[in-house]
């Protein structure tokens, strides 16, 4: 066995941020014996669910992959987002407009913008209506229409749950989810069933997490949390009104 150790060219390396999230992920996934039936099924439902609110809303929904973004997005991740202002995303909104076929959009253009290192998720204006947008650096990684025109404001603490999705393939996948809320609830957070909690980026009564990992095609692996100065309270999914 020392023979062996010796002879392993990587033996003195640690290994990095993604390269943890994704063996830890692999790990719990051959450990719980759904490894190699989960990805399949998930694929279905990402495509199933993107489709189903682009015909909802009437808008279009996209998603464009490419090679080596993942890696850099998983390591720079935070569960914490940072929420820039709206003329510090313009490059990432401009660059979302161009992908569906829009004018370069203004920064009142954009309901909300959170960051969690080199990924930007944006809610934008498109036309009568609202679309998610996900840009790693300056490229768009996906996006999705939300709405297909006006929607009226919610009051006091509601939140609604409005779509999820996983992406991507094995150790790829990543989760994205968007809600609404009353001017009442101060946070929305996402708590995992291993115990991780993501803060939601707020602005403008929505609200938006993406996380590394597959929550978010599946179901009873996460809760939404509300927050409002009267107290927090959890809920399924499944729970809230969409």
């Amino acid at each position: 066995m020392t023979e062996l150790k010796d002879l392993d060219p990587a033996r003195d390396r640690e290994p990095n941020q993604v390269e943890w999230i994704r063996s830890t992920a692999h790990v719990e996934r051959v450990m719980a014996g759904t490894y190699a039936s989960e990805r399949s099924a998930r694929s279905r439902r990402t495509i199933i669910g993107l489709a189903a609110t682009a015909a909802a809303a009437g808008v279009l929904a996209g998603i464009a992959l490419f090679p080596g973004a993942t890696d850099e997005a998983f390591a720079q991740w935070t569960p914490t987002p940072g929420q820039p202002g709206s003329d510090l995303v313009l490059p990432q909104a401009r660059a979302c407009a161009e992908a569906w076929g829009a004018s370069a959009p203004a920064a009142s253009d954009v309901v909300l913008a959170e960051q969690r290192g080199i990924a930007t998720i944006l809610i934008l204006k498109k036309d009568a209506g609202l679309a998610e947008c996900m840009a790693i650096g300056e490229e768009v990684f996906n996006y999705q229409g939300l709405t297909g025109g006006p929607v009226a404001p919610l009051n006091g603490a509601a939140v609604t749950y409005e779509t999820s999705s996983s992406s991507g393939n094995g150790d790829d996948q990543y989760s994205r989810v968007v809600g609404r809320m009353g001017p009442d609830v101060t946070k929305v957070e996402i708590a995992l069933a291993d115990g991780q909690v993501i803060t939601a980026g707020t602005g403008s009564g929505w609200w938006t997490a993406w996380w590394p990992g597959p929550e978010g095609g599946e179901v009873g692996t996460w809760k939404v949390v509300v927050h409002t100065a009267q107290g927090s309270s959890s809920h399924d999914p499944s729970e809230l009104p969409r």
